[in-house]
């Protein structure tokens, strides 16, 4: 009787234990500076993000929603409360006052709000909408041709990078890639598109039921030797290797398993990850991670409303136009990151770009509403779709990787996430066709 009443309130002990750690790291009197008021405002974020978390309408094991509101618990709750007390700001950018952490946290307060509003109402529009299928079984794949898949790009992978294996475990400067690989942007292109698909590949051999361990350890491997953790950012790691989360149990089955790794991993493999980063060895893990610029989104999000930089949609043409060179556009706009960094002379200019701050960029607070609903649809949509209606590989896959793009998404910049996003959908493409060809080819041969 007892375990079944914990069971029952495990969620409303999860929520008061992260709320009692949000207390403490919010209201400990440390650093140089105190406001009981700001303070207060950050832990309101911090209480509502919970909330979304664990007691909102979403009551999935894992969901896009949950990770919409873990990335505003620790961007927007816990780290601007302790980069307030330390009076931190990041790469030379100037100092926010008392009165501009209020003004920040109030528009990201209020976004919050709106957002917990409309998602309830659209979970429900859509849930009511959605028409029961019948699963469609896949047909018969045989293993060989993941293999082949798997391997195949692994070896593409090598000689894109001209044999250089460092690359392929490390994680090398910014545009090292770039400047470094068989045939050109091209091949760097080809490279984002490729290293994805081993992890396609071991996905869609869990998805039809493959439970074979020795299989998909050695799909696994391929999977990793092709995309290492190490080699990537971290927002892509996060996409690439939290789906497999899902397929642990009791993972797959509770809702506060899923939840309560995402925030272990951003409290302690976020920042560990950052060893691996241009040869950074640096480890800041935990409370002090948030005062470090990997945590930037909610100042670089208030320095740019604070500076007005509004460009009338042409960020959103920029990103939309991603593939066109700069050698035939000779104005194409910087990422909003970069062209803050630019415009207050940062001393590194590849910067972070909250999604919320994008929309101001685009269009001011009429750009923030507007980037607000189409989240919240996107969020909605696919949750209620995904956890209530059969869906096929193509659209599982796509679903499974959105759950850890969508922070990489929330934390920017715009520019980037459309063009990892694309190369992940293009993978996705190239694989489904790739097994519907093999099929062909099995019925016409045998």
């Amino acid at each position: 009787m007892k375990r079944t009443l914990l069971i029952k309130n495990i969620d409303k002990i999860l929520v008061f234990a992260l709320a009692l750690i949000a207390a403490i790291i919010v209201f400990y009197n440390s650093g140089v500076q105190y406001s009981f008021k700001v303070l207060s405002m950050f832990y309101a974020i911090c209480i509502l993000a919970l909330y979304g978390v664990f007691l909102s309408k979403d009551q999935a094991s894992f969901s896009l929603n949950k990770a919409f509101h873990i990335f505003y618990f620790f961007f927007f709750g816990l780290a601007p409360a302790v980069q307030f007390k330390f009076e931190n700001s990041f790469f030379n950018a100037p100092k926010l006052s008392e009165t501009e952490y209020l003004k920040g946290g109030g528009i990201l307060l209020i976004i919050l709000i709106l957002y917990l509003l409309l998602y309830k109402y659209s979970y429900t529009f859509f849930l009511k909408r959605i028409r029961k299928s019948f699963n469609i079984e896949p047909k018969k794949e045989q293993l060989w041709w993941y293999y082949l898949a798997s391997l195949g790009a692994l070896v593409l992978s090598i000689i894109i990078v001209k044999f250089n294996f460092e690359v392929l475990f490390l994680r090398p400067p910014a545009n090292f890639l770039k400047l470094n690989t068989n045939f050109g942007l091209v091949g760097y292109s080809m490279l984002l598109i490729v290293r994805a698909i081993p992890i396609i590949i071991l996905l869609r051999y869990l998805l039809v039921g493959g439970n074979n361990r020795k299989h998909i350890i050695l799909l696994g491997i391929l999977a990793l030797l092709t995309a290492f953790p190490f080699s990537l950012s971290r927002g892509m790691a996060a996409a690439y290797y939290i789906p497999f989360i899902v397929f642990l149990n009791p993972i797959k089955n509770s809702k506060y398993y899923y939840a309560s790794c995402y925030f272990l991993g951003v409290f302690l493999i976020f920042p560990f990850l950052n060893l691996f980063r241009n040869g950074n060895n640096q480890l800041s893990l935990g409370v002090a991670a948030f005062k470090t610029g990997h945590f930037d989104a909610f100042q670089n999000f208030l320095l740019l409303i604070n500076e007005e930089i509004i460009t009338g949609g042409r960020q959103l043409i920029g990103t939309l136009l991603f593939f066109v060179q700069d050698s035939v556009w000779y104005t194409k706009p910087l990422g909003t990151g970069t062209l803050l960094a630019t415009e207050l002379n940062f001393n590194h200019i590849n910067v972070a770009m909250p999604y919320f701050g994008e929309g101001y960029a685009n269009f001011g607070f009429a750009g923030v509403a507007l980037f607000l609903v189409l989240i919240v649809i996107l969020n909605a949509y696919l949750d209620t779709s995904f956890h209530n209606k059969k869906q096929s590989l193509f659209i599982k896959t796509g679903y499974l990787f959105l759950l850890g793009f969508e922070f990489y998404l929330l934390r920017g910049d715009l520019s980037s996430s459309v063009k990892k996003g694309v190369s992940f959908l293009l993978a996705l493409i190239l694989v489904h066709f790739y097994i519907k060809l093999m099929s062909k080819l099995r019925t016409l041969l045998f």
